[in-house]
């Protein structure tokens, strides 16, 4: 054993495995991971598709609803105009 600065080398461990098979273990895992990708990609591009689709229906229904509220509200106002108005031409008139 070689002792440096503290870190024990053991020159075992430095011959386990050799470039070629760590290589083939690197290749092996790429390749899992893009079988993985090609096999999951379309069911997460769905559901990121349908959760767009979803979040744009629901801010739409907030507009709606907003729209409907000041539609509501004019309405509202222009009730009061009219009264304010009636009113006053019933005072001129008296």
């Amino acid at each position: 054993m070689l002792e440096f600065s503290g870190f024990i080398y053991q020159l075992k461990w430095l011959s386990l495995y050799s470039p070629g098979e760590l290589a083939f273990v690197g290749v092996i895992i790429v390749v899992v991971i893009l079988v993985t990708m090609i096999l999951a990609g379309p069911y997460m591009y769905e559901y990121a598709r349908v959760r767009w689709e979803e979040r744009a229906i629901l801010q739409k229904k907030e507009i709606l609803g907003n729209l409907v509220l000041m539609k509501d509200i004019q309405s509202e106002l222009d009730k009061e105009i009219e009264d304010l108005m009636l009113t006053s031409l019933m005072k001129k008139e008296i």
